[in-house]
Parts: structure tokens; C-alpha cells; sequence
């Protein structure tokens, strides 16, 4: 009669029950996290993207005074890319060199304050904008955008200093 009682008495939850549980709370914490991953990953995207057009940016500077001739990085709104050039000095003329590498798939240049988007460095690293060629006597950017974030890179007049 004790057992009777006691089996009786016994509750708790079936094996299935604590299944259905666990899963539903599994996909309630992937619905909540998902959108986080989604702006990290953008967010790393922007930032290699940033890093990448610093690069090739002081990288042109330094090809400029290295080399003594005259490059220029052309960025094209509407292309996930930009350009190299080299000013053929003998003829005045640039030279394409190379396609530029290709950023991060949601990287875009949203915008900058580059006369038609066209940046040259001098043989002593002093930055251009523009055609023809006028000297940047302010400060001048470009915008990245990746989602709804958006990252400036800044380029000093005189010196050509990108940060």
C-alpha cells in the first residue's frame, strides 16, 4: 500500500517535455543573438575595408617619393573598388597600373569630399584632388558604409597624413 501511494505521489516531467523545452528556448536565444552577429560581422567588414584603403593609400604616398613620379587612386562610387595610376611624366599623362582590390562585400564608398573622387600624391607625399591636379588645403575623407554604420578616413593637407 506504501508503494501504491508512493507512485501516486511521484511527479515531474516527461522526457519529452524537457526536449520541447530546451528546443524552444534554443530557438528564442537564436532569435536574439542572430541580429548582434549580423552587426559584428558588418562591423568587421567596415573595419577591414577602412584598413585596407588606409593601406593603399599610405602605400601610393610612399610609391610616390620612392619611385619620384606622381600616383593617383581613383575611387568610384558606384564600383566596390578603386583604381591606380601613374603620371607619365614625359608625356603628362596617367597611366592606369592596376584595378584596385576589391572590399569587403557590404563595404561601400558612400561618399567623399575629394574633388571627382581622384587623389594624387606628389614625388614629396604633398596629396592633389581632383583634374587638373589642385592641392588639398583642407582636410578631406572618405565615407565607408556597411549596414546602417559608417567610418571616415581622413587625409591631412601638406603632408598627405591618412588616418
Amino acid at each position: 500500500m506504501d508503494k501504491k501511494k508512493l507512485k501516486y505521489i511521484q511527479s515531474g516531467f516527461t522526457l519529452i517535455e524537457l526536449i520541447a523545452a530546451v528546443v524552444i528556448m534554443g530557438i528564442l536565444a537564436m532569435v536574439a543573438v542572430k541580429p548582434k552577429i549580423v552587426d559584428y560581422t558588418a562591423l568587421s567588414s567596415l573595419s577591414s575595408g577602412s584598413q585596407m584603403i588606409k593601406a593603399d593609400l599610405r602605400r601610393t604616398r610612399s610609391d610616390a617619393m620612392q619611385k619620384q613620379i606622381p600616383q593617383m587612386i581613383v575611387f568610384d562610387i558606384a564600383q566596390p573598388f578603386y583604381t591606380f595610376f601613374e603620371k607619365d611624366t614625359s608625356a603628362n599623362i596617367w597611366v592606369h597600373t592596376k584595378t584596385g582590390y576589391a572590399m569587403p562585400s557590404s563595404v561601400k564608398v558612400a561618399a567623399t569630399t575629394i574633388v571627382d573622387n581622384k587623389i594624387s600624391f606628389d614625388i614629396y607625399g604633398k596629396p592633389y584632388e581632383g583634374d587638373p591636379e589642385t592641392a588639398i588645403t583642407v582636410t578631406r575623407s572618405i565615407t565607408l558604409s556597411a549596414l546602417d554604420t559608417e567610418k571616415n578616413i581622413q587625409i591631412l593637407p601638406e603632408t598627405g597624413y591618412v588616418f
